[in-house]
């Protein structure tokens, strides 16, 4: 049983979210791409400088996800402080994914909390500071999950981003393999031309509604 606490809502950048606890967890989610204002923050791919107080100098986020996730920053905090006792769980699909960049900042601003992130179909958030840094204050705290042939975990190219860990790649039967690295035995193996939009919808039997 889970009770709704809040929605998460920013008109400018059209986020939409929500924060729901059971008696151990608080989940925070945020909705994938289903609008025209989503799609124009996906093709945003100049990156902004991100948390280079703590993240370094070098760290840089694509800006469209920037905007998306931080837009609610507040309407968390204010929901999420209450709860303290509970482990804070952020989720998403796909431009939600981007999510996880709420979760390093309230990892970072909450430092004794219990956080986790879980992701599926996530695109590349940022470069490689900036996923190093992610990945070390998670310390294998957070999995992306990636499903088969899904085109949108080979987005943005590599030249300038790159994925975070862990790697949970689920192959066109449903068996999942882990990957510390973006190795050729997970998504990696495909090639451009292979990747499929189907892919996107379905994680772990269960279908995402998004304009994919």
């Amino acid at each position: 049983h889970y009770d709704w606490d809040t929605s998460l809502y920013n008109a400018k950048y059209d986020t939409n979210g929500y924060v729901a606890h059971n008696q151990t967890h608080a989940f925070i989610a945020l909705r994938g791409s289903t609008s025209a204002q989503d799609w124009m923050d996906d093709l945003d791919v100049r990156q902004i400088p991100y948390m280079t107080d703590t993240c370094g100098e070098n760290c840089a986020v694509h800006e469209g996800f920037f905007n998306y996730a931080m837009a609610v920053k507040s309407q968390v905090e204010d929901a999420l402080v209450p709860m303290r006792d509970k482990k804070w769980i952020f989720t998403a699909h796909s431009l939600g994914a981007s999510v996880i960049l709420l979760a390093n900042w309230f990892r970072i601003q909450y430092d004794d909390q219990e956080i986790a992130v879980l992701t599926f179909g996530s695109p590349r958030i940022g470069n490689q500071a900036f996923a190093a840094f992610t990945d070390m204050i998670h310390n294998h705290h957070s999995l992306r999950f990636t499903h088969y042939k899904d085109i949108v975990p080979h987005t943005p190219l590599p030249f300038r981003f790159q994925h975070v860990n862990t790697e949970v790649y689920e192959d066109e039967t449903g068996e999942l393999t882990v990957c510390r690295t973006e190795r050729d035995i997970c998504s990696a193996q495909f090639v451009w031309n292979e990747l499929s939009v189907k892919d996107h919808s379905v994680y772990l039997g269960y279908r995402f509604e998004c304009l994919c």
